[in-house]
């Protein structure tokens, strides 16, 4: 009697934790969903902007009348402003002279400079239509400057103000719309759109924790013109193909220009130079200890013997780039604040075609697994 009361209990138990295991499976599955969910809503907001943006100005060129000359001037043929509107000369047409192929896939990961992860891999096809000539030369140089666009910026300034653009938007547009009314009546100024009008004008450097300057004595990538000025290192030319390293560029990124590094222009004797105290601290450069798991260690190697990779076949390289972008310690100022220590994989990042999650803890970055994920290049 006594043992079926006990083989009873037993079964009572182990349905128990049976029901909790499937409980936990589910809950791990819809946070996963969740993540994903909010992925792609980002996904989804960062097009419908740059689709606003694209829509409004093409609707704005159609509604006063406009047309681009030769150099890129706007000037108005049939409609006369009035009093003093605000003209837009000036202004320009860039177009890429290539998309950049970057080890860096999104923006989560990133080095916020180049030099900080020299281990990074890129490279750069020119646009079909340049001769390759136009490269001659440019091998001897060690360094380049890229001049870029923000292109993944999530809060793109909008200039929507036309009801056939309206009509045009999905439900994610729309959306975005309605945050948009109560800044419409500062976007316009006498029939013209101030362009600049959802432009932050102080933003908040990580290394001020969190007190607030001028966004022009900053380097954020959200700017008025969101274009950018990054130097790399230059490997080697092979026909119209730049293959680089040491930058801080996300796939896709368009490029619209390339110009040589020369030291004796772009280089200033350190007693002639004068920065704030805050960009002296260097404290906040985080350098932890990386330890990568067995899992992680055998993960690398079976993908880089598989080929893989995109930019990487070796094995101490992908480690090494690995090591790089964590030991900068990559979160935010509020996680590093709030979230001191994480469960082990909490956090995640993705380089070439490798999924990255880590933790940290007692001090130290623990690289937890390494998988593959072989998403689209851009």
């Amino acid at each position: 009697m006594q043992e079926d009361k006990m083989n009873s209990s037993t079964e009572v138990i182990e349905n128990e934790l049976d029901n909790l295991r499937k409980k936990m499976e589910l809950l791990e599955s819809e946070l996963v969903r969740e993540r994903e969910l909010r992925r792609m809503e980002r996904i989804g907001r960062t097009t419908a902007e740059k689709k606003l943006r694209l829509l409004s100005r093409r609707d704005d060129k159609e509604t006063n009348n406009t047309e681009i000359e030769e150099g890129g001037v706007h000037q108005i043929q049939e409609q006369e402003p009035k009093e003093k509107e605000i003209e837009h000369e000036g202004e320009m047409v860039l177009r890429p002279i290539g998309y950049l192929r970057s080890c860096f896939r999104t923006r989560n990961g990133t080095p916020r400079q180049g030099g900080l992860v020299p281990s990074s891999r890129a490279l750069l096809a020119l646009d079909p239509c340049l001769n390759e000539s136009c490269l001659e030369g440019l091998s001897s140089f060690s360094h380049v400057w890229l001049i870029f666009s923000f292109h993944d910026n999530t809060n793109s300034y909008k200039v929507t103000t036309h009801s056939s653009v309206v009509q045009e938007q999905s439900s994610e547009e729309q959306k975005i719309e309605k945050q948009m009314t109560k800044e419409k009546k500062e976007q316009t100024r006498k029939g013209k759109i101030n362009y600049f009008a959802n432009i932050k004008a102080k933003i908040k450097p990580p290394r001020l924790k969190g007190e607030k300057v001028g966004l022009f004595s900053t380097r954020t990538p959200h700017r008025p013109n969101a274009i950018g000025l990054s130097l790399v290192h230059l490997d080697k030319i092979v026909k119209n193909v730049l293959y680089l390293s040491a930058l801080d560029l996300i796939d896709g990124t368009p490029i619209f220009d390339v110009k040589p590094y020369v030291p004796e222009y772009d280089h200033l004797p350190q007693e002639t130079v004068k920065i704030p105290e805050w960009m002296r601290i260097t404290e906040q450069v985080t350098y932890n200890e990386v330890v990568f798991s067995p899992n992680a260690k055998q993960a690398i190697a079976q993908f880089i013997s598989e080929g893989r990779c995109q930019f990487y076949d070796q094995t101490d390289i992908v480690q090494n780039v690995i090591t790089e972008i964590i030991s900068l310690d990559i979160r935010s100022l509020n996680q590093k604040n709030v979230q001191a220590n994480r469960v082990l994989g909490e956090y995640n990042f993705q380089v070439d075609n490798l999924f990255v999650e880590f933790g940290f803890e007692d001090g130290k970055a623990f690289v937890k697994e390494i998988s593959l994920k072989t998403n689209s290049w851009k």
